[in-house]
């Protein structure tokens, strides 16, 4: 993880942690349970788990008009979210890598594909969960907040974003390395 997004999201890990029943502060186990029965972000808006997390969430990340949808979609995903890998890498980069056992990427390339053509925030939210149970709960925490927020941000964005910039461009790059 890059220096900006560990201090950008530096509240992140701490609460996955605690999440996780990890360290000295501990959230509920029932946190993690209902925020993996969710179905959509939308459900998860109700559930004590988010407000933990979007208590933390600072000021400046919650001034979008899609930023509680987004940090709910987070929450969920982080309670999927088992372990970080060893090396500072995103979903996208762990989807990509070969399987030893098919010598083929985790995420076959038309799921891929599928995921990174998301077009609605429940399609998104439904992929990006079979993305890390083919992963088996393994993401960097801070890393998945960048990626949903950056997906988010271009999905509700009504300017052009460069191509170098766009979310599905930064995948490939990394699902293909």
């Amino acid at each position: 993880m890059n220096q900006p997004e560990n201090q950008r999201f530096g509240f992140v890990f701490p609460w996955w942690q605690a999440l996780q029943q990890q360290g000295n502060a501990q959230l509920p186990t029932r946190f993690r349970a209902e925020l993996k029965r969710c179905d959509s972000s939308i459900a998860a808006m109700m559930t004590e788990g988010f407000r933990s997390l979007w208590q933390r969430v600072p000021e400046s990340l919650q001034q979008k008009p899609y930023a509680m949808q987004a940090w709910a979609t987070i929450a969920c995903l982080l309670a999927y979210t088992k372990k970080q890998p060893a090396k500072n890498v995103s979903i996208a980069a762990l989807l990509g890598q070969i399987d030893k056992t098919t010598d083929k990427p985790v995420m076959s390339e038309l799921r891929f594909a599928q995921l990174q053509n998301a077009r609605s925030e429940d399609e998104f939210f439904i992929r990006m969960i079979r993305a890390l149970k083919l992963l088996k709960g393994e993401a960097n925490p801070a890393m998945l907040a960048a990626d949903v927020l950056d997906w988010y941000t271009e999905h509700y964005s009504h300017s052009p974003i460069k191509t170098a910039n766009r979310v599905a461009v930064k995948w490939a790059m990394a699902y293909y390395q």
